[in-house]
């Protein structure tokens, strides 16, 4: 969060409780292209804990569900030039969200995401 943060909040149910998480970033540390540092929380009791920060224009839950039942969770941070996107994936792991995967992908014409292998070829 910045010196006057501006809250935007997102909240979902990350583990399939029925209960919204906490979910929530500082508009102000925002990109032009809507990328922003979301900031993932879990309530206990009175205090909410923190889970870790997904760096992102949108966040999508993903199977398969880690420890404690959380989802993986998918998101996508818009690059400056061409409908290009770094694609991330986060799995719940020891207590909070970890980077798992990145891929480099661009949209195609039809919507469809175009994702690069680490062996050069498309996802």
């Amino acid at each position: 969060m910045g010196d006057r943060p501006s809250p935007w909040r997102a909240d979902r149910d990350l583990d399939g409780d029925g209960a919204d998480e906490l979910v929530v970033a500082d508009r102000t540390l925002c990109t032009s292209e809507g990328n922003c540092h979301w900031n993932l929380y879990r309530a206990e009791g009175d205090c909410h804990r923190y889970l870790g920060t997904v760096s992102a224009v949108g966040i999508q839950r993903i199977r398969p569900r880690g420890e404690d039942g959380f989802y993986g969770l998918r998101g996508w941070w818009r690059l400056t030039s061409g409908g290009r996107v770094l694609l991330q994936e986060y799995r719940f792991r020891r207590g909070g969200y970890r980077l798992v995967e990145a891929f480099l992908c661009r949209q195609a014409s039809d919507d469809q995401l175009l994702c690069q292998e680490q062996d050069g070829g498309a996802k």
